[in-house]
């Protein structure tokens, strides 16, 4: 017989044998009382209402998935290029000047020009994982370790004036080395905003 009153009880006493208290958390006792004693099982129809759920929960999740990952790579990837800004900008106030890439560099491998890169900003960066963005890590998995890049944000090469980064309010600071997020390459631009290039490029034709 099924039961007859179902209460929400912060404690309960167990009074006689046709009580039967289940225990959920937080602490929380569901108190039900059974006219006889002894368990009920799920019907047909509600183990099939339950596998149906459960698969239209998959379906959704598994088509939502990808939107939902690709927003989060978007979001860290312009977060990260906003710790390197706040980075560079403390350089640039111990330096008085923007990095300065030695020339030697240049004929260097693209590993070692981003090792260089990671190591001149690392006393002002509290996290070096700021240089990858997750959709290219996801994208270069399975490269190499000679080929993937160790950055994926370039890095725009200034002189040595102090006034020179902040000269031109559009003149990115760094870009990210692809489209990685479907609105072309994020990039960082002096005042710390991070802007996709289609972006800016539909602002300047306004």
């Amino acid at each position: 017989m099924p039961p007859v009153a179902v209460r929400l009880l912060p404690e309960v006493i167990i009074s006689n044998s046709k009580e039967f208290v289940l225990t959920f958390p937080p602490r929380t006792r569901l108190l039900t009382r059974y006219w006889e004693s002894g368990k009920e099982a799920f019907t047909f129809l509600e183990v099939l209402a339950s596998i149906a759920i459960l698969a239209i929960l998959a379906a959704l999740l598994i088509t939502l998935s990808p939107k939902i990952r690709d927003r989060f790579e978007a979001a860290r990837c312009a977060n990260n290029m906003r710790q390197l800004h706040v980075a560079f900008s403390a350089y640039i106030d111990a330096n008085n000047h923007w990095p300065q890439e030695p020339e030697e560099l240049w004929n260097k491998p693209p590993r070692d020009y981003g090792e260089w890169w990671i190591n001149e900003l690392k006393p002002y960066l509290d996290d070096t994982n700021a240089w990858k963005c997750p959709a290219v890590t996801r994208a270069t998995r399975e490269m190499s370790d000679q080929k993937r890049p160790v950055i994926h944000y370039t890095p725009t090469m200034f002189d040595e004036n102090r006034q020179t980064p902040f000269k031109w309010p559009g003149q990115p600071w760094f870009i990210e080395i692809g489209d990685m997020h479907g609105h072309g390459a994020l990039i960082c631009l002096p005042d710390g905003s991070v802007r996709s290039l289609n972006d800016l490029i539909g602002s300047s034709r306004r």
